[in-house]
């Protein structure tokens, strides 16, 4: 459930989640070592778009939210597919997206937390 702001009545959203890796050409040769983007960004945003028109049609209105930290610890895994599907989603006209760096917000403080998901409703709505 989401809370109330000036411009906005509660209500519920729901969330499908489709994928659950970043849409982005990348290899890891193990858990402990970096990520290699093995694809440009030119040819990872022809299939991100294909892939965002079976979405909306399949869906409708598509909100893509990227949890990827950019935090140092995680900068050579997570830091580099956030760049590079920052750099797709870009590509895109018209594709609405918002970054979440989600170990950040849940290791902060309450209130920050539900703001985030405040203005993530609200871009949904």
């Amino acid at each position: 459930r989401c809370s109330a702001t000036s411009s906005t009545q509660p209500g519920w959203i729901s969330l499908v989640q489709v994928r659950g890796s970043a849409p982005v050409f990348w290899e890891q040769s193990s858990g402990m070592q970096g990520v290699s983007v093995t694809r440009g960004a030119q040819l990872g945003s022809v299939a991100l778009e294909k892939h965002h028109r079976w979405l909306q049609a399949e869906y409708g209105d598509v909100l893509y939210a990227s949890l990827l930290s950019h935090g140092a610890a995680k900068r050579d895994t997570e830091g580099v597919l956030s760049n590079a599907l920052t750099g797709q989603l870009k590509m895109i006209n018209g594709i609405k997206w918002k970054h979440l760096d989600f170990s950040s917000i849940v290791s902060g403080d309450e209130n920050s937390f539900n703001q985030e998901l405040d203005s993530l409703a609200n871009q949904v709505s």
